[in-house]
Order: structure tokens, then C-alpha cells, then sequence
């Protein structure tokens, strides 16, 4: 977060606040949609923060927004390579089965654990 000017390190640490605080006074598919909400936001000023990348894509999948998950995974190959897992899951919760197979079968042994 050096390199951000003053700006948008204020917006990140306030949004790194909302999502401490969303888990807090929220439960359920609520905390997630207010999580899901803030770290997008956050993934704008941050996109190359692997946290910010991995919290949308657990809140898309945990508030249940399959097709947004998939749709962001496909935003950058980098997500499709570090996340294959995840894809699979999505993809099986989209009811495509066949392609979730192939991707957990793409996941080389020493990454299934």
C-alpha cells in the first residue's frame, strides 16, 4: 500500500474497516453481500493484492453470485491459474460439472490439499 497516494490509502483503510466491522455486526448471506460489496471497492484501488483479489472471489461465492464469480475469475488469466479450485467449484455450482471435473483434474497432486 506504498505506492498508493494518500487518497486511496485512506479508502482502503476504511474499507478494510467496513469488512472488519461487516463481520461483526453481520451474519449469514447479509455479511457476505456487505463484504462482497466493500472488497470489490477495494479490488479497484488494490487490484494487485492478492487478499483483495481472494476476499471478492470468496464473498461473490459465499453470497452466492456464481455467475459474478465466474465472470471475475475470467477478468485475468492469473486468477484462473491460482484459483482452480475455486473455478471448479464454481463451475459446479453453475451446474457445469463436466468442465468442474476437468479442472480439478488439471490441479497438479502436490495442490490438492
Amino acid at each position: 500500500m506504498n505506492d498508493l497516494s494518500s487518497e486511496n490509502r485512506e479508502k482502503a483503510k476504511s474499507l478494510w474497516d467496513k469488512i472488519a466491522q461487516a463481520k461483526q455486526e453481520y451474519s449469514g448471506l447479509n455479511m457476505h453481500k456487505m463484504i462482497c460489496e466493500a472488497s470489490k471497492e477495494l479490488h479497484q484501488i488494490l487490484p494487485a493484492d492478492p487478499a483483495a483479489v481472494q476476499m471478492v472471489l470468496v464473498s461473490l461465492i459465499k453470497s452466492r453470485q456464481f455467475d459474478e464469480a465466474i465472470k471475475f475469475l475470467g477478468s485475468s488469466a492469473d486468477y484462473k491459474k491460482v484459483h482452480k479450485f475455486e473455478h471448479a467449484y464454481i463451475l459446479h455450482r453453475l451446474g457445469r460439472n463436466k468442465e468442474a471435473l476437468d479442472k480439478l483434474k488439471s490441479i497438479p497432486a502436490n495442490d490438492r490439499s
